[in-house]
């Protein structure tokens, strides 16, 4: 019996790396496909999401596919006057066309009942200023989802979007800002029910519930 796959795209990150501990310890070979290499992986494939040709020859290095989780994303801030269009392909090349490529050249290698994770976040619904790039990019991929949902349908594949609010993770500028002022961290944690930041490990969670047999959506 073949061994279950776990790829995930971003997966040096902090949620990629608790999402692969978690997969290795129910049982799943996992591949990170990032621009560093994760320690943690089974395989690590050093891939520029953004580079068509690249994720080509990284799906090539997987067999078979029951799980796909797309994480890979950049960000930035600017106001909309101050918006550099060059920042602002680059990060719709990474987030949109990235997470695209990926399905793309994930397609053929999919078990039927696989299941395929995308990023979007809860600021899509927010209007939160600054972030009109990133926000943009977000609402993209709930788009992503639900094509790709209809796509996949008659392969019985899942495919669905996760929606986190504020993560506390290294590579996010927005914890630096906000822990300057207790009020401002206040103040950010209402855009979530529970007034917390989540950590990295909660999402993962959520992301493996949706891969596994428990879920049927």
């Amino acid at each position: 019996m073949r061994k279950k796959v776990l790829v995930v795209t971003g997966g040096a990150g902090n949620i990629g790396k608790e999402t692969i501990l978690l997969a290795k310890k129910a049982g799943y070979e996992t591949f990170c496909l990032d621009l560093k290499r994760s320690k943690y992986a089974n395989r690590s494939v050093l891939v520029d999401i953004s580079r068509e040709e690249e994720v080509e020859k990284a799906f090539k290095e997987i067999d078979h596919i029951n799980a796909l989780v797309c994480l890979a994303e950049i960000n930035f801030q600017a106001s909309i006057e101050n918006l550099p269009w060059k920042s602002w392909q680059k990060l719709m090349v990474v987030n949109v066309r990235g997470a695209m490529l990926s399905l793309k050249y994930a397609s053929p290698l999919f078990n039927k009942g696989s299941s395929i994770i995308l990023a979007s976040s809860l600021s899509e619904n927010l209007g939160k200023s600054g972030y009109l790039a990133y926000q943009t990019s977000k609402g993209a991929i709930l788009g992503l989802m639900r094509a790709a949902s209809g796509g996949f349908v008659e392969r019985d594949i899942r495919v669905n979007a996760i929606c986190p609010g504020l993560v506390h993770v290294a590579s996010n500028d927005t914890m630096a800002k906000i822990q300057k002022s207790g009020q401002e961290i206040m103040n950010t944690n209402k855009t979530g029910h529970l007034y917390k930041i989540a950590k990295p490990k909660e999402i993962a969670e959520g992301i493996m519930f949706l891969i596994s047999d428990g879920s049927s959506f």
